[in-house]
């Protein structure tokens, strides 16, 4: 029986095991943008600022751009169903320089002014999504520091499976306990 007892428990958890999601949070700490598949593009890369963050020493910094300039930062992911979320900080001109946030091209926020850290959520449904955040700048005028942060970007990740086909499952737990009696039956002779 003792023979048993540790190949029954490791059947019972292969046939529970269940699926699990992660969340991809990137605060920018690793000091650059390798921790995740970021790309930058437009009038000026994008870059990673100690100078303020939300939470820990780094975010990243729109491009230092001029008058009808954008500067781009994107990560392409597969999310599962949930929440997506941002800090960000804004120090632009009120009303012509602005902060835009896009899935899949699609504009879902914008904002403008100078703020303070805030926060931004929004649902996502499972699939793939380009998540880009966009720093555009009107034809005149500097105001405040001209420039966008975000920090702590959270994702839901696609669900991480581990629950085996239920048949399977069960011929495996029956292979186990069949491997056991076998072996029980040596002991013995």
């Amino acid at each position: 029986m003792t023979t048993l007892r540790p190949l029954f428990l490791s059947a019972l958890l292969f046939v529970c095991s269940q699926s699990a999601s992660a969340a991809l949070i990137d605060g920018f700490e690793s000091g650059d943008f390798s921790a995740n598949s970021w790309s930058t593009y437009g009038a000026a890369d994008w870059s990673i600022d100690s100078s303020t963050a939300a939470s820990g020493i780094y975010s990243a910094r729109s491009g230092r751009i001029t008058h009808n300039q954008s500067s781009y930062l994107e990560l392409e992911l597969a999310t599962s169903a949930g929440t997506v979320s941002f800090d960000y900080r804004v120090s632009s001109e009120d009303n012509f320089d602005y902060l835009m946030f896009y899935i899949n091209d699609i504009r879902v926020f914008l904002i403008t002014g100078d703020t303070g850290w805030l926060n931004y959520s929004r649902e996502v449904i499972a699939g793939t999504h380009v998540f880009t955040w966009r720093y555009r700048k009107d034809s005149s005028v500097n105001s405040y520091l001209d420039t966008v942060w975000i920090d702590n970007f959270s994702a839901p990740l696609q669900d991480v499976s581990n629950v085996p086909v239920p048949a399977t499952a069960w011929l495996f737990a029956i292979g186990l306990a069949g491997v056991a009696g076998l072996s029980g039956l040596r002991k013995k002779a």
